[in-house]
């Protein structure tokens, strides 16, 4: 086991024989749960690495107590996870049918992790959503990530009912949508236990255009509010990312039951197929390479110049595999013109449209 993996095991070891013990646990029985603390190892050894474990999972965020931590030296300490503290609480939208009949308690000075259910109401819930957008598109990749995720939590992770999305107006308002998406994702499910092959018609937005699509499905991940299908397109022989939303008669290989159509390679990860994908890149349609130019020198600007690809002989621009020139777009217009679009053509057409009609919005 490389040591990495030796440190985030026994990090899980720990924090399992933590949270188990309701009244805290010795440094002694912590030895007889935790394997890595047991092994030919001396006691000054293990108080040095149980300490720095400590040390370390507490500036992750996780709450490890001492009850009685003034206790007279000698005295044995015992160590406590509470779940309360640990875990968020889940969330509700107060206007579906799943959640709860009355708003949540008034959440005590202790922290909202006292509660175990958070309800929101419609208009709370696209208050947070709104704000978690604008903090997504302020130019800065780091908080554009933890924004999305943030968003992905809001709407998916943290239970709130299957078909609440955020409106695409760019209101950000929520909405209840029927469940018409589930018999998709209920065949794509199959189809990926059993590695069989899917046929849909599936509508290309860019193209405005409905086409017959082929696939091998790789994996589903939820990423900007909707669900999208990793999968080899056929036809095409590339992995093209399809939004499950866009797509109508789905229908799974029903021949030889029994048997895989095919394999999914060794070396493809859907967790980093997923997170590696920023707005632009995610799509159906080929990519096309984009250039920009990087004109000024904020923090925002440094670190979104990362994002791209080098271009030879001018320092300041970088390329980008941009899928959805839209999207690409809005985040260049997020730098208030320290970045600026340089090829092709229609990159350069459709921000001067956009300027324009950003600029039309507040002519009064």
């Amino acid at each position: 086991m490389k040591p990495a993996d030796a440190k985030l095991q026994r990090w899980i070891d720990l924090l399992a024989a933590l949270l188990r013990a309701r009244y805290g646990v010795t440094l002694e029985e912590l030895c007889a749960e935790v394997p890595a603390y047991g092994r030919d190892v001396s006691p000054a050894t293990i108080e040095r690495m149980f300490e720095r474990d400590k040390d370390e999972l507490r500036a992750l965020g996780i709450p490890i107590r001492v009850l009685d931590e003034d206790s007279e030296d000698g005295e044995v300490k015992r160590y406590i996870v509470r779940a309360r503290e640990m875990y968020l609480p889940y969330l509700a939208l107060a206007a579906s049918a799943s959640a709860a009949p009355a708003r949540a308690a008034k959440i005590p000075p202790a922290g909202y992790r006292e509660v175990p259910t958070l309800s929101f109401e419609p208009d709370e819930l696209s208050a947070l959503l709104r704000a978690a957008r604008r903090a997504r598109s302020a130019g800065a990749p780091m908080l554009a990530r933890d924004a999305e995720s943030a968003i992905e939590k809001l709407t998916h992770d943290l239970g709130l009912p299957v078909g609440v999305v955020i409106d695409e107006s760019g209101d950000g308002s929520v909405r209840v949508t029927d469940k018409r998406s589930a018999p998709a994702v209920a065949v794509l499910g199959a189809a990926l236990l059993r590695n069989k092959r899917v046929e849909f018609d599936y509508r290309s937005m860019s193209r405005d255009a409905t086409d017959r699509r082929s696939v091998e499905p790789y994996g589903l991940f939820f990423s900007s509010g909707h669900w999208y299908l990793a999968a080899r397109d056929i036809a095409l022989g590339e992995i093209r990312n399809f939004r499950v939303s866009r797509m109508t008669r789905v229908e799974m290989n029903d021949k030889k039951p029994q048997s895989v159509d095919y394999d999914i390679p060794r070396d493809f990860s859907l967790a980093a197929h997923a997170r590696a994908k920023e707005p632009w890149e995610i799509g159906d349609d080929a990519p096309e390479e984009m250039i920009v130019e990087f004109l000024g020198q904020s923090g925002a600007t440094i670190a979104a110049r990362a994002l791209g690809a080098p271009v030879a002989g001018a320092a300041m621009r970088r390329s980008f595999q941009v899928r959805r020139i839209d999207s690409f777009v809005r985040w260049l217009m997020s730098f208030a013109g320290e970045v600026v679009p340089v090829s092709p053509a229609t990159l350069r057409e459709h921000y001067d449209v956009a300027i324009a009609a950003t600029l039309a919005g507040y002519s009064a």
